[in-house]
């Protein structure tokens, strides 16, 4: 039943939630937070919510052996759950992102539902995803800047489980074959490969550059720093808004053009034509922000 893996997913992100909510009060150790992380990972794999098969590119599916889909799953989840808590450094952001992938993630799981043979993992996706959506978009209201409220650790790691565990459910066997034989004869490989991708795109990319920069200086991976992506752009003379508003646009043409593709190929030239549209957006505003950088550094006549 979509219920019973709704509320499993649920379980999970109620721990994670608990362990962030006691990080916020009491500032846990690092391996603490991993050791919870990796519980709630481990817990995923019990309640069956994981990685089986992956597509062939010749058609049908290859199954994963027990060992190494519980390994995956949990390194998954551990990389999804610290990519939204270090996107989580600036008002609005994490809530725009997240929001941003859940609906990418939504537009997929909607569309396989709409299947002759309903799926109850994918419908559990879509169930998740469009409360996720709405939480971030009520969340938005009152975290973007200026915020009157912050998720801390508590909810930054939250959203990390119940993103990647609807993207597991999403992407379950039965939701592959949907997906391969009733939506597009192609979209099985583009979207195992692309779509995941897409979605936490933009956080894993920023989690990847900050522990190769904090490890190429000797740092601890865990030690908070200044150089995120949207401290970057701060420094290049970016507004707090409008770095949350590229951002987030970002992630929002990456992960629901990726989730249209999947669905059908056809609207590929639309979506690139977005991203470029977007790609010009961030050029100008990039050149505005150097302008506005120097202009504070000039001297005063």
């Amino acid at each position: 039943m979509p219920l019973n893996d709704a509320r499993n997913v649920l379980i999970c992100a109620g721990i994670m939630w608990i362990v962030g909510l006691v990080d916020d009060v009491l500032d846990l150790s690092a391996l603490v937070k991993l050791a919870g992380q990796v519980v709630t990972g481990c817990l995923l794999v019990v309640f069956q919510i994981q990685v089986f098969t992956l597509p062939a590119f010749g058609g049908g599916q290859l199954s994963v052996a027990p060992s190494l889909s519980a390994l995956v799953t949990v390194v998954l989840a551990i990389m999804a759950i610290n990519a939204v808590n270090f996107m989580d450094g600036l008002d609005g952001l994490a809530a725009g992102v997240v929001g941003a992938g859940a609906a990418g993630l939504f537009i997929y799981s909607y569309s396989a539902t709409l299947g002759d043979h309903r799926s109850t993992l994918v419908s559990a996706s879509c169930l998740l995803t469009a409360a996720l959506v709405g939480s971030c978009l009520g969340f938005l209201y009152h975290n973007a800047w200026p915020a009157r409220i912050f998720m801390g650790d508590a909810g930054s790691q939250m959203l990390g489980v119940v993103l990647i565990a609807s993207a597991f459910l999403a992407m379950s066997n039965e939701a592959a074959v949907i997906s391969a034989d009733e939506l597009r004869p192609r979209a099985g490989v583009l979207m195992w490969f692309a779509l995941p991708i897409a979605i936490a795109g933009l956080p894993l990319f920023d989690l990847a550059a900050a522990v190769i920069r904090r490890a190429w200086r000797g740092q601890s991976i865990f030690v908070a720093d200044q150089g995120h992506l949207h401290h970057v752009l701060l420094r290049r003379g970016a507004s707090h808004r409008s770095v949350s508003l590229l951002l987030t646009g970002w992630a929002l043409t990456v992960s629901c053009g990726a989730a249209w593709i999947a669905i059908d190929p056809k609207l590929w030239k639309a979506i690139a034509l977005g991203a470029c549209l977007i790609v010009l957006f961030s050029v100008h505003e990039h050149r505005r922000w150097g302008q506005i950088r120097a202009s504070l550094r000039a001297p005063a006549l």
